[in-house]
């Protein structure tokens, strides 16, 4: 096994989500008031640092996202200058697609056909403590085009994605799980929504949980890419 360093400078990046379209992205926390120095070169720094937002990165192989560290600076000049949320992109330096409030930490793809498809391929991102943001993105997915919250809000710490298009938010605070499920009034009659896990090996054996609307029992069959899969259970709402 290969294992490297692939992207740098990211300083608390408390999640991250590798989407359907093969993007990275990433919420990185912004750095504190009193907790250390802002370094400018190898053996320089500034005052204190001061708050700064979170931030939402579109994580690129080779990239520096700006928080120094002076041990790799002796093999990258990029990493011994700390870089804050108004320096702009430039070669050696990439800046957030969007900045937000902190303190966010969760993000997942939302990959169900929920409510016409209309939030499929959207970043869902956790706030602690307040709620989910629903991000949409652009084509290129390097944009941000729209940020709208997620109504009522949930609290929680990180969150991730069930069966059914249902949003599980983990609420590290009041040590419970509050579990967001979608009411999709357009849904009618047989509805297969997405596939859990979304990727697993082409020679098969990893079990995974269709989540929908409609489903038979005892009248359900499967096939991925023409092939049959072993039905273990099937409910109204999951197969397995």
């Amino acid at each position: 096994v290969h294992v490297f360093s692939y992207a740098h400078g990211v300083r608390n990046g408390f999640d991250l989500t590798l989407t359907t379209w093969g993007s990275l992205y990433a919420t990185d926390n912004g750095p504190n008031y009193g907790y250390g120095y802002e370094s400018t070169g190898p053996d320089s720094d500034t005052g204190s640092h001061g708050n700064d937002d979170d931030e939402l990165l579109w994580i690129e192989e080779g990239s520096y996202y700006g928080h120094a560290n002076r041990s790799r600076g002796l093999l990258d000049l990029r990493q011994y200058t700390y870089m804050d949320v108004d320096q702009p992109t430039s070669g050696d330096f990439s800046q957030h697609i969007i900045e937000l409030a902190a303190s966010v930490n969760g993000i997942e793809e939302y990959r169900s056909t929920t409510f016409g498809s209309q939030l499929r391929g959207w970043l869902v991102i956790q706030q602690w403590n307040v709620g989910q943001l629903l991000v949409e993105l652009d084509g290129r997915g390097q944009t941000v085009k729209s940020i709208q919250w997620i109504s009522p809000a949930t609290g929680g710490l990180t969150l991730s994605m069930g069966p059914g298009g249902t949003i599980v938010a983990v609420d590290y605070s009041l040590n419970r799980l509050r579990i967001l499920r979608p009411s999709d009034a357009a849904a009618n009659g047989l509805t297969a929504y997405e596939i859990n896990p979304w990727r697993a090996p082409s020679s098969g054996g990893t079990p995974f949980v269709i989540g929908g609307l409609g489903f038979v029992p005892g009248q359900t069959t499967v096939t991925v890419g023409g092939v049959p899969a072993a039905v273990v259970s099937v409910t109204p709402q999951r197969i397995t």
